[in-house]
């Protein structure tokens, strides 16, 4: 059976702007014929490696070979590793642009949940990118290791409205939207905004980026909330990381002599 992931137009996202278009082309332009199964998490030494790689969204699982992360299958590792008597430590191995804001501030609050009852240290890891809904996720953890190239940071929502209102004018085309509210179907069938359902869709945007930003202030102190992204030789110096290590072996080896004290 086919299945077509879309992002619709106005849907509030959080990801990288330059990886915008790669995503809308993921979800809309590609048929899937079934998936795999994802890969069970990873153990090296007592350090469980939870992998966070691709666009993150809701109800991918199946298709993570796609390039997607599901957030329900990383809650759930992160609750199977958490039970492991063999980990100690659970870190998030992450190389992701962002992705949906649907189901991203649940799966922050699960880890946490998750997090406070295990009372296992919980550590995020980058040599890519750490952006953005990425960075919501990893936001949370005891520690935040990356790379000296990696690209972290991103804080903020965004969407886009595509208003095809004046090729519809050169087509000699009409979109007459007949709707019960004045704000139902707002820019619908790329029509235009009015100035007031722009403001909404700004609002709604403003308040998912005021609570991205309030919980990276409240995990991480004072770091760059408007948007920009930081290469991660800077992340340590505006508290965007803790500490830039030169690869994973050498994050995993960090944690390994740390749960050894």
């Amino acid at each position: 059976m086919k299945t077509t992931l879309q992002i619709n137009n106005n849907d509030p996202v959080l990801i990288h702007p330059d990886r915008i278009q790669a995503a809308i082309k993921a979800f809309e332009s590609i048929e899937f014929e079934g998936g795999s199964d994802p890969e069970d998490y990873e153990i090296d030494g007592d350090v469980a490696l939870i992998k966070v790689a691709g666009v993150l969204a809701r109800g991918v699982e199946d298709f993570e070979d796609y390039g997607f992360a599901d957030y329900s299958r990383i809650a759930r590792q992160v609750q199977e590793a958490s039970n492991d008597a063999r980990v100690k430590t659970v870190m998030l191995v992450v190389d992701s642009p962002g992705g949906m804001v649907n189901g991203c501030a649940e799966c922050v609050d699960m880890i946490d949940s998750i997090k406070a009852e295990s009372g296992k240290p919980m550590v995020a890891y980058t040599d890519g990118l750490m952006c953005s809904a990425a960075y919501w996720l990893s936001a949370g953890a005891d520690y935040i290791l990356a790379t000296k190239t990696a690209t972290i940071g991103s804080i903020g929502c965004l969407t886009a409205h595509l208003d095809a209102t004046g090729a519809y004018d050169q087509m000699g085309l009409k979109i007459d939207v007949i709707r019960s509210g004045q704000h139902k179907a707002a820019g619908a069938y790329n029509t235009s905004l009015t100035s007031e359902q722009r403001m909404l869709v700004q609002d709604e945007i403003n308040a998912i980026a005021e609570q991205f930003a309030n919980y990276a202030f409240e995990n991480r102190g004072s770091v760059p909330i408007d948007g920009r992204t930081v290469i991660g030789y800077d992340s340590v110096a505006v508290g965007l990381a803790d500490e830039l290590v030169g690869d994973l072996q050498e994050a995993v080896r960090l944690f390994k002599s740390k749960n050894k004290d």
